[in-house]
């Protein structure tokens, strides 16, 4: 059977691969760590009382990174303002 661009497909009945992910399903974060569970940092953020969800925990996680992200760019450009003596520090 050949499908043409004029030809209507039914993609129910052609597949049982669902568009939209049970609640079950997860990202697969490393091959060392079952995709059905929390990763590490996000239980420890949670077990700590730090975040309630796991929404939140990754929030929070990427603000952490952004903001760490800047401070480094900060401290990398500001390398280039020029040699800092010892006599101007005091």
């Amino acid at each position: 059977m050949t499908l043409g661009y004029d030809e209507d497909v039914d993609i129910s009945k052609t597949s049982n691969i669902s568009i939209i992910p049970n609640k079950e399903e997860r990202i697969l974060y490393s091959k060392f760590q079952k995709s059905s569970e929390t990763p590490t940092i996000i239980s420890f953020l949670i077990s700590k009382g730090i975040v309630k969800n796991e929404d939140s925990a990754r929030l929070l996680l990427l603000i952490v990174t952004i903001i760490v992200f800047l401070v480094s760019i900060y401290f990398f450009f500001r390398g280039f303002s020029g040699p800092v003596f010892i006599d101007k520090l005091k």
